[in-house]
């Protein structure tokens, strides 16, 4: 039997989704989701807070007979909003 984790980001959105239909009727949605740690320190040189940062590339699909994840990304995610990006 398979194993499944669970993983769930929090960010913000880097740009409005990409959304591609295909021709079997599918579809994907894609979007880079920023994610900064919480973790920041002050500079001593700078007096500048710092902390790091990085980008996770996210593609989701509509799953044929089940949930429509591209659709609702479509419809309901922009850029600059906080999202949740569930995994597992």
């Amino acid at each position: 039997m398979a194993r499944f984790h669970k993983l769930t980001v929090i960010g913000q959105l880097l740009k409005d989704p990409v959304v591609r239909t295909f021709a079997n009727g599918g579809k994907v949605a894609k979007f880079g989701l920023g994610i900064d740690f919480t973790r920041r320190k002050k500079n001593p040189q700078t007096g500048e807070w710092e902390g790091e940062s990085f980008i996770i590339d996210v593609d989701v699909f509509n799953r044929e007979g089940g949930f429509k994840m591209a659709d609702l990304v479509e419809q309901s995610s922009k850029k600059g909003v906080r999202s949740t990006s569930k995994a597992g």
